[in-house]
């Protein structure tokens, strides 16, 4: 009865100073019956890969979080 799950680290969070929590990689993403949505050091290089991999979504935080134009870095997530 689940929506979806949340999967993360898929990469090295940039949102948390000190998080050394070891990475999933894009193998934790493999398509199961509930769709994954991929967050964890998930950025505009990366997003691509991540629905290659299987995810039916991804989040980010640090990637906007630390942007000089969030704007920009959305869109560029969007494309």
């Amino acid at each position: 009865g689940l929506d979806y799950v949340t999967r993360s680290p898929i990469f090295r969070p940039t949102s948390k100073q000190g998080d050394d929590r070891p990475t999933l990689g894009l193998a934790g993403l493999r398509r199961g019956r509930t769709p994954i949505v991929a967050l964890g050091g998930v950025d505009e290089t990366n997003a691509r890969a991540c629905f290659a991999a299987g995810a039916g979504a991804v989040a980010t935080m640090g990637a906007v979080m630390s942007a000089r134009d969030p704007r920009a870095v959305l869109l560029g997530l969007l494309r």
